[in-house]
């Protein structure tokens, strides 16, 4: 049995002796196997792995901020909860304050599955070809 094929798959070919129905079920598989096509090639589209990698930047820089909101928030609070237990008012609790200096940081930049992207296309490739190639009639 070739792999992704059910057991009622192969006992549908079996039963199938007359000529239009052999026709019928070639076409099903022939439109089952352009939607896989199809769906293989929206997967390894260019624009798709573009719009992909744009919602995963997006993503990661939605949680950044949500991060440094977060921080901004915390320091807040240590702040005013300093200034409550020293006693010092609004005003006056800046200049009491340490000065920090700022912290640099790096952003780490995802490199494309170079590896996965060449695969699909070339399965798609291979695909398209074995389509062509039964279409003209030979095998």
């Amino acid at each position: 049995m070739r792999p992704g094929m059910a057991d009622a798959d192969i006992e549908d070919v079996r039963d199938v002796t007359e000529p239009e129905d052999l026709e019928h079920h070639i076409e099903r598989t022939r439109d089952d196997l352009a939607i896989t096509i199809d769906a293989i090639a929206d997967r390894v589209s260019p624009k798709r792995v573009a719009s992909r990698g744009v919602a995963t930047a997006k993503g990661a820089a939605h949680n950044a901020m949500d991060a440094a909101r977060t921080a901004m928030i915390a320091a807040q609070q240590k702040v005013a909860d300093l200034r409550d237990q020293r006693g010092w008012s609004a005003n006056e609790a800046p200049d009491k304050l340490p000065t920090l200096e700022p912290t640099s940081y790096t952003v780490e930049r995802r490199q494309p599955n170079t590896k996965a992207i060449v695969a699909g296309v070339a399965v798609a490739g291979l695909v398209v070809a074995m389509l062509l190639r039964r279409r003209s009639g030979r095998r």
